[in-house]
């Protein structure tokens, strides 16, 4: 056989043991029966509500969180869920249970992925009100002009994940051009938010209330948040706390290769979420309740070891 094809067919066959691994460790990872559906209490006007989005036809169970916040009496939502109607389904009725008839002022996105924006357009309809906010770096993917398939990766196993096993029209959810506020710059105050030209704020939490810093390493516009009254950190993917096998002890980890497109600046990003004034984060991916600031400390340690 001519050396071209024995070359693709051992890439083929690196690649499909990449997948196989994976998909095996984000299957002993899942427990969907420990999700209640309702938000859990994290912290004084803090929330959090668990889903597990069965991924790729249902070969993989990815388990997911979004977060509620509560400033002034309005109420911020922080992701939007996996792309499913029965996700989109579960988080209205969470949202409804604590609000109580309040409405949603703001969608806070850390990254377009669709684990993380994927019931936006529920939302949307839902709270027409309700303003999106993202990075302007992620402007590109959610506003429906670029796809991450084609972002210059870093790691072989984002090109076999993204690039091919993740359907063109499947890796975000449109934002509404009218309802989008941008954040601007490294890191920052959301009471300081802009929106595109024509678009102003409706309303934004007093200043010192929710920070903001941003992380490219697992997407071009990923931030972390962190609710400064309670200082509780929403770090998106930037970190996972998952478990190596099943029925194991949860670790900190950095965000998985295949569907991280710079993980020479993941690693950075953990570093810089470490320094950050913090007292616990609520990871994205979390087997656990949270991670202290001490275990954040010890893995930003470990990273540089």
């Amino acid at each position: 056989m001519p050396r071209g094809p024995l070359v693709l067919a051992a890439v083929g066959v690196l690649l499909a043991l990449t997948a196989t691994q994976v998909t095996k460790r984000i299957k002993e990872n899942s427990e969907p029966s420990r999700f209640d559906k309702a938000f859990e209490v994290l912290a004084p006007n803090v929330w959090r509500q668990g889903y597990q989005w069965a991924n790729l036809g249902g070969l993989v169970g990815v388990d997911v969180y979004t977060f509620l916040i509560k400033a002034d009496g309005k109420y911020i939502l922080i992701d939007a869920g996996a792309p499913t109607s029965d996700a989109a389904e579960v988080l209205l009725k969470g949202l409804d249970d604590v609000m109580n008839g309040s409405k949603l002022q703001l969608i806070m996105l850390t990254h377009g992925h669709p684990d993380h924006s994927g019931a936006l357009a529920a939302l949307v309809k839902a709270y027409p009100g309700a303003q999106v906010v993202f990075h302007e770096e992620e402007a590109p993917y959610l506003l429906g002009h670029k796809s991450y398939k084609n972002l210059p990766a870093d790691s072989l196993a984002y090109k076999a994940f993204v690039r091919v096993l993740v359907s063109e029209n499947n890796f975000t959810e449109a934002v509404p051009a009218s309802k989008a506020l941008l954040l601007r710059g490294k890191s920052g105050d959301v009471a300081d938010v802009k929106g595109p030209a024509g678009n102003n704020a409706q309303w934004l939490p007093r200043q010192g209330t929710l920070k903001w810093q941003h992380v490219p390493g697992h997407a071009p516009g990923q931030v972390a948040l962190i609710h400064k009254p309670s200082q509780s950190m929403i770090p998106g993917d930037a970190v996972a706390h998952m478990a190596a096998k099943a029925g194991g002890t949860p670790e900190i980890s950095l965000p998985p290769a295949g569907f991280t497109w710079n993980n020479t600046q993941a690693r950075l990003d953990a570093l810089k979420l470490a320094s950050l004034p913090f007292s616990r984060a609520y990871p994205s991916h979390d087997l656990g309740t949270g991670i202290s600031k001490a275990e954040l400390d010890a893995f930003a340690a470990s990273l540089q070891a």
